[in-house]
């Protein structure tokens, strides 16, 4: 029994790491889920860019195909098939992140008007007439429905901000980039150090 007035026996580090959830083992293991969620994002845009720009690309080349098929349809729908096939290489350039076509047409970095742009092109795929050809009509339909589906979901990502969650991913991969970079250096200086402290004490001991 303790006398009256004496102070309590402070409870070991070990009850204390319990109590808190097990020590630094316990406050590391719960970060590992949102940076595996974090890649999983990332590769899920980068999923995302090249379906649209390869889609972008196969109606590009769908419209030029049509254009030289319907040879003797009037000149306004050949307009049109040149349109569409223009608007698709905006498609392809976009979705290739080219830092100099985006500063040229800047409404393409936001992710909102990106989205609504993608969706008017597969909207006038939709529309566009089509040749008499049986596996046309079905390439079309799958080019526009895509299309419309990657322009509502880019649409609701940076309705919700996800785009400025990309960037921020990208900076913290290009900067662990850097520093394992910067690590390699270091330790390849290390071992050239080592090496010359070696060959130092070699000399030191014929002397």
């Amino acid at each position: 029994m303790w006398r009256r007035g004496s102070t309590s026996p402070q409870p070991s580090e070990e009850r204390r790491s319990l109590s808190t959830g097990g020590g630094a083992g316990a406050m590391h293991a719960p970060g590992t889920h949102p940076e595996r969620a974090n890649d999983c994002f990332l590769r899920f845009c980068s999923m995302l860019n090249y379906l649209t720009t390869a889609t972008g690309a196969m109606s590009g080349i769908y419209s030029l195909a049509c254009a030289a098929i319907m040879v003797e349809e009037p000149w306004l729908q050949h307009t049109l098939y040149c349109y569409v096939a223009a608007l698709s290489l905006m498609v392809c350039l976009a979705e290739s992140e080219w830092e100099w076509f985006l500063t040229r047409v800047p409404f393409l970095n936001s992710w909102i008007f990106r989205g609504a742009f993608i969706g008017f092109v597969g909207n006038v795929m939709w529309f566009l007439p089509v040749p008499d050809l049986g596996f046309f009509d079905l390439m079309q339909s799958i080019m526009s429905l895509y299309l419309l589906a990657a322009g509502g979901l880019y649409t609701c990502l940076g309705l919700t901000c996800f785009r400025q969650l990309k960037l921020r991913q990208m900076k913290r991969v290009a900067e662990q980039k850097r520093m394992r970079m910067e690590m390699e250096q270091l330790q390849s200086q290390k071992h050239e150090i080592e090496r010359l402290m070696a060959d130092t004490a070699t000399k030191l001991q014929k002397l």
